[in-house]
């Protein structure tokens, strides 16, 4: 209730700095009221300078539920691929498959973890359709994303220490109330029996111990 007050109020403040402004440039204004006009716009000013800003919360926490889960989802599948691969019976064709797939979800996962802060997030599987207008925005940020990795190897290859930009908290957020379940969840996994802690390398492949210099950005999730 404070933080709305404080907003409007301010909004008040400038309004009625703008109607002194245009007062003033009446050229037929009299000079004893120009004065003091002039004397009260000088103090709108500084009660504004002085006011309370209002705050504006990021656009990250707006999008934290939907990216929490789609990144739950990309995971679940990496760690699919991951236990594909260890069946003796794939032929080369099936394991050349299997690495083109994990690939596709590698660059979802790196979408999900390095989108631009404070930019409006456009979902990966969106659940109402998907417009050219969509499709178009999330080509455009998959790129930015591309180029944030890059640097971020680059940097990691020179030996520079790089602080995890990954923002969003251990703990799930609420699940959102209307999203399917079957958007996020895979219609065939099994409900979770254990949770064990893994680590996801940017190449899509699973490690049960991080590498200090090569798996930084990790989160534990759940395992089937």
């Amino acid at each position: 209730a404070a933080s709305a007050t404080s907003a409007t109020s301010r909004r008040k403040l400038k309004n009625a700095i703008r109607g002194i402004q245009r007062l003033l440039k009446n050229p037929d204004l009299a000079p004893e009221a120009r004065a003091l006009q002039e004397q009260k716009l000088a103090e709108l000013e500084k009660t504004f300078a002085t006011a309370e800003p209002q705050q504006v919360k990021p656009k990250e926490d707006k999008y934290k539920a939907i990216k929490f889960f789609e990144k739950r989802k990309i995971l679940r599948r990496l760690e699919r691929f991951e236990k594909r691969l260890t069946n003796p019976e794939l032929t080369e064709e099936d394991k050349e498959k299997i690495a083109a797939d994990r690939e596709k979800w590698t660059l979802d996962l790196q979408y999900v973890r390095y989108y631009p802060e404070n930019a409006k997030y456009v979902s990966l599987y969106p659940t109402k359709g998907d417009s050219e207008e969509a499709q178009k925005k999330r080509a455009e940020m998959r790129e930015r994303v591309a180029e944030i990795v890059a640097k971020r190897q680059e940097q990691r290859a020179a030996g520079v220490e790089i602080p995890d930009t990954e923002s969003e908290s251990e703990d799930a957020p609420q699940e959102p109330s209307n999203m399917a379940d079957d958007f996020f969840m895979d219609p065939d996994a099994e409900a979770p029996t254990n949770i064990k802690k893994k680590y996801v390398k940017l190449d899509g492949s699973i490690a049960d111990k991080p590498d200090s210099k090569r798996v930084r950005d990790t989160r534990p999730f759940q395992q089937h």
